[in-house]
């Protein structure tokens, strides 16, 4: 048999390969022309398909040019939860959410999406806008994807969150603090617990002394949203996020946000902190860690009980040691907004759980006395300030002058809420040595 001419040989190997391609390009026609499901045609934007939660469809279909859409309705206070489930090495699906009215279908102007290459893809949003709102779930094979279609599990839920982070589930024990002119008091020390939404800032006030340095951080998971952190001037621009006049910032992708400043001015300087979580996520957890050092003046002692805010009432002095100079200003902070507070003092230390019957812890002991002044009201910051006379500290039996050397101690009763029940409570004590 006589050998075919080099250019006959060619022609067959080539007629082979096509043959052998048509017959692949068949084997995926068949694979993803049928059956088709029975929620088509909802290949577009204009006709998604409207669904009533929750929806749960196994056995459904995709192809690579051809994706599925739905339209549901999300109420107020519920989690939008979007899985589907597939074999990934069969074609790689993807799930995408857009709002309803937004560009729809475009790669990046989603409102969620869920690109991996593992054998499931979730999405989840959570409406805390205060009224339902409909959104288009997308689900898609990715277009650079062989196989050019897959089947998938569907899942389309909208329920009431287990979290503790949603409003609808609860808040935490510093709201409302939702805005600059709401902005409560810093409570400094750790406090846990406290929580962040997309529609719900925290904003704290706290005052810091001249010369001061202010010590802020906020501890979270990062994976579960990502918080930032603010410092504005309580008398400036406030609330408006990466430069908008802020004193500080603190944004990063870690689990922690920290800002450290300091008051360089002669006078005392009010500024508030800002928690926010950015815009594209819903809440989050962290817990919040606060002092303020450098320029105070003696030394705390004695933890205090927390009071109907979730705070510990807390003494600082401020002005001069100076028995010369008689320039002495205490200030009890993170007491209860509308309360009134008096200023005790003694030379000596104590420590009595449930002085009076109230719920506070008395930090003084020996002869106390208290300053001659009526109840000093909180105001709406729940705070009390004293200018003390050192030449008239009073004691049980009168009055008596401080002394260079000498060191006294100092604390401030005020009226509490326990329960339903009023009460009272004491600050920590604050220990000075004249000069």
């Amino acid at each position: 048999m006589s050998t075919p001419p080099p250019r006959v040989s060619t022609l067959r190997r080539r007629l082979a390969a096509a043959a052998a391609a048509l017959a692949l390009a068949g084997t995926a026609r068949a694979q993803c022309n049928g059956p088709d499901d029975a929620f088509e045609d909802n290949d577009t934007c204009a006709t998604a398909l409207p669904i009533a939660l929750p929806f749960v469809q196994p056995g459904l279909w995709v192809h690579r040019y051809d994706p599925d859409l739905f339209l549901v309705t999300v109420p107020s206070g519920r989690e939008l939860n979007v899985q589907a489930t597939f074999v990934d090495a069969n074609g790689d699906v993807d799930i995408v959410l857009y709002e309803l009215g937004a560009p729809c279908g475009d790669l990046w102007t989603n409102l969620r999406s869920s690109r991996t290459f593992t054998n499931h893809e979730r999405v989840t949003w959570f409406n805390d806008t205060g009224a339902p709102r409909q959104l288009v779930v997308q689900v898609e094979l990715w277009r650079g994807s062989v196989p050019h279609c897959n089947s998938y599990d569907l899942s389309i839920t909208a329920e009431v969150p287990t979290g503790g982070c949603h409003p609808s589930v609860h808040d935490d024990a510093l709201e409302p603090n939702d805005t600059c002119a709401t902005a409560g008091p810093l409570p400094l020390g750790a406090t846990t617990g406290l929580w962040v939404g997309r529609n719900n800032d925290d904003f704290y006030r706290v005052s810091v002394p001249p010369q001061a340095t202010f010590d802020v951080r906020i501890d979270f998971v990062h994976a579960s949203g990502d918080l930032e952190l603010f410092l504005y001037g309580a008398s400036g621009p406030c609330g408006g996020s990466s430069n908008s006049g802020e004193l500080a910032s603190s944004m990063n992708e870690a689990n922690q946000e920290r800002i450290v400043w300091q008051n360089t001015s002669s006078a005392p300087r009010e500024v508030i902190v800002h928690v926010e979580i950015v815009e594209w996520q819903s809440c989050n957890r962290y817990d919040l860690t606060a002092s303020v050092g450098g320029a105070g003046l003696g030394t705390n002692y004695c933890t205090a009980t927390p009071n109907v805010t979730g705070m510990r009432g807390r003494l600082s002095a401020r002005g001069s040691l100076s028995v010369a100079q008689n320039n002495l200003v205490l200030e009890a902070s993170q007491l209860p907004p509308g309360s009134v507070a008096a200023f005790i003092c003694s030379r000596e230390r104590g420590s009595v759980p449930g002085a009076r019957g109230g719920v506070g812890v008395l930090c003084l002991g020996g002869e106390i006395g208290r300053f001659d002044h009526p109840g000093l009201p909180t105001g709406s910051a729940g705070r009390a300030e004293l200018q003390v006379n050192l030449a008239a500290l009073p004691r049980t039996g009168g009055f008596v002058a401080a002394l260079a050397g000498e060191t006294w101690r100092f604390q401030a009763w005020y009226r509490d809420q326990g329960g339903s029940q009023a009460t009272s409570n004491l600050t920590d004590g604050l220990e000075l040595t004249f000069q």
